[in-house]
């Protein structure tokens, strides 16, 4: 009976300790449109065979139906759709990747598209933008359209190295100091929030006036997993952001820039002014962070949960080289911290002039 791949379900009523189940073999439509068959166990919870017989007629018609019923291909693109209906992103979801896979079926999609797109969109990346930039946003779509069953459950083989950050350069001292006094004041404050705090990119964009409370010195943001969070200020983050007028918003440090990528080119340009080496956002929020701490021997504990880590596994397998041993409490404390700090004098001494006051200084810069 397990080898038929009939259509037809064959299901008996069957008793144990006083009752009765509806047990046998029902047909199941693969992803693929292959017809395979299942045995099951179903309870009435009732001691009357009767029972049992209307229950296996009805499980029986039920799986048929679904045995028999046409299953619409679906589209990369469309799985796209309610994808992005759903609240997914669609940062790396581009329309060169549409070009190339969106008329194709999700079960058709395999490691060696994986290989073939790889080499069309990203033929010099490393394996960790690979990784992030491909591999994760198409099995974030496909892991979605699984559960509709228009395909299997994504199990690519990533990238080797892409989780591999043992080498990862990352800015050091002298950087900030460079770098800081050639930003804007809106731009200075996000980057010494994401490389005192160590959160994403897209927290900071995502940040409005409201979210400030200037009294507690305190900013909500709503994390990559959809949380809520209080991050409690350091002194230099707190204080560049009274630089400038804030409340005006629209978000509270995205003022001239009101795109990621906009804000990303600024940061560049103010490298190549600086003459030092361009960093990516995150590098300079999370992987700095990271490093920076377990490198002044902060546990692995404690800098999850200082960063906002979902868990100390994910910091563990990134960044577990660099552990010592923990040997303080606060990220303030850091000393890389005072650095920025420092660097943030230098920031203020260059861009404020000591007679101007500040009411002055936010009129004419806007």
């Amino acid at each position: 009976m397990a080898g038929d791949r009939t259509t037809r379900a064959e299901l008996k009523p069957y008793r144990r300790h006083g009752i009765w189940y509806a047990r046998g073999w029902i047909p199941i439509r693969q992803p693929n449109g292959v017809i395979a068959r299942r045995r099951i166990e179903r309870s009435s919870y009732s001691s009357r065979r009767a029972d049992a017989q209307i229950l296996c007629d009805e499980l029986a018609k039920a799986y048929e139906q679904r045995a028999l019923a046409v299953v619409r291909p679906l589209t990369f693109a469309r799985a796209v759709t309610n994808y992005l209906g759903s609240g997914g992103e669609a940062r790396f979801l581009t329309p060169a990747l549409l070009k190339l896979i969106g008329v194709m079926q999700c079960s058709e999609i395999d490691d060696t598209t994986m290989v073939d797109l790889a080499k069309a969109l990203y033929p010099d990346a490393t394996p960790a933008t690979l990784n992030r930039q491909l591999y994760t946003p198409i099995i974030a779509v496909l892991k979605q359209a699984s559960k509709s069953k228009a395909c299997a459950r994504p199990d690519f083989t990533r990238p080797r190295g892409h989780d591999d950050v043992a080498d990862m350069p990352v800015p050091r001292k002298l950087w900030f100091r460079k770098v800081l006094p050639e930003l804007t004041p809106h731009m200075a404050a996000m980057i010494m929030f994401l490389t005192l705090h160590g959160r994403r990119p897209k927290e900071a964009m995502d940040c409005t006036p409201a979210d400030y409370d200037p009294e507690a010195k305190r900013i909500s943001i709503r994390t990559k997993s959809g949380d809520l969070m209080q991050v409690e200020l350091a002194e230099p983050v707190w204080q560049a952001i009274e630089m400038y007028p804030w409340r005006r918003g629209p978000g509270l440090f995205v003022y001239t820039y009101e795109a990621r990528r906009a804000a990303m080119r600024a940061l560049e340009r103010a490298c190549e002014r600086a003459g030092v080496e361009h960093f990516g956002m995150h590098t300079v929020g999370r992987h700095t962070f990271a490093t920076r701490l377990l490198d002044q021997g902060y546990s692995v504990k404690h800098t999850s949960r200082a960063g906002g880590w979902a868990n100390e596994k994910m910091v563990l397998r990134r960044y577990g080289h660099l552990e010592r041993s923990e040997i303080g409490e606060t990220t303030q404390n850091v000393e890389p911290a005072t650095t920025v700090s420092a660097a943030f004098r230098i920031f203020h001494h260059r861009r404020i002039k000591p007679r101007l006051q500040l009411s002055t200084i936010c009129q004419r810069r806007r």
